[in-house]
């Protein structure tokens, strides 16, 4: 793929209200057939939710019945693990057939199941796990400007969390993945946003990040490097020292020697002559979750 490619899915991403098919996973559930929601009355009960979830996310092979029960329910016994599934079966089923568009997808059951449209949108898991691939695809080869371009486009399609109204063990697997990528997306975006003199937007992935992993060093670094850039010395000390007072206070450790000596650099000659030790602690700047 070429990044023309990759930008005309961001484009499509929501999709056009003529797909039979529109679907993003990304927060709680949403699906629209023919441009009509499906309400969540209409799913009934929530396994009817976490069905079509599963198949939409696999919608390009088809599941056996057995895998999809070892899936959503793990710990039924056989006999009733089957009748879950033909009553959730059936509930998606009225479900899909609520919004009575005349294009609706049907879910195929020969020799297994899965989801068949003649016309559907890319849903947003793939186009993000599309951007990121390509955006370290790029990174990888040098291409730093188109690298920045896709890690931004991919962490600000990255909205909340995989599928936030449904509590299961698969989804909980799928959603940490999809976690961990998108940190480790704004990481770098972060270091390349710093490598591009674009310090505003390195801080702003900074700090995006330190919302999810506060006690990330390296991320922390990158943030006072990025103050430094904005020639705001200020804001350098009263993020070390918030900082400090967070690894005091949450894990009762001080901040790496790294850490230290990049912030005493920072500060340069302001820091010579005067008393190392630290003052009131400023207000903290990163959050826990």
């Amino acid at each position: 793929l070429d990044l023309l490619t990759v930008r005309a899915a961001v484009e499509d991403a929501p999709p056009a209200r003529g797909a039979a098919l529109q679907g993003t996973l990304l927060g709680a559930l949403d699906v629209r057939i023919g441009g009509q929601r499906i309400s969540d009355r209409a799913w009934r009960t929530s396994k009817a939710k976490e069905l079509f979830s599963l198949l939409l996310m696999h919608r390009e092979r088809s599941m056996g019945r057995d895998e999809i029960i070892e899936l959503l329910w793990p710990d039924a016994e056989p006999g009733s693990g089957i009748s879950n599934f033909h009553f959730t079966l059936h509930s998606l089923r009225r479900a899909r057939a609520s919004t009575k568009a005349t294009s609706a997808p049907t879910v195929r059951a020969e020799g297994g199941y899965q989801l068949v449209s003649t016309d559907r949108s890319p849903i947003d898991v793939d186009v993000f796990a599309l951007l990121l691939h390509e955006a370290n695809r790029f990174r990888r080869v040098g291409r730093d400007d188109d690298a920045a371009r896709l890690f931004r486009a991919g962490t600000a399609l990255y909205r909340a969390d995989l599928l936030t109204d449904l509590d299961a063990e698969w989804i909980a697997e799928r959603r940490e993945d999809l976690v961990r990528q998108y940190v480790s997306a704004l990481r770098q975006l972060a270091e390349l946003e710093l490598e591009r003199d674009e310090a505003p937007a390195a801080t702003a992935a900074c700090r995006t990040f330190l919302e999810r992993e506060p006690y990330d060093e390296h991320v922390h670094r990158l943030l006072l490097r990025a103050y430094r850039a904005t020639g705001d010395t200020a804001l350098v000390e009263r993020h070390y020292r918030s900082l400090v007072h967070l690894l005091r206070s949450e894990l009762g450790t001080q901040p790496a020697r790294e850490t230290t000596e990049l912030y005493e650099k920072l500060r340069g000659e302001k820091l010579r002559g005067k008393d190392a030790r630290l003052g009131p602690v400023a207000p903290v700047l990163v959050t826990t979750r």
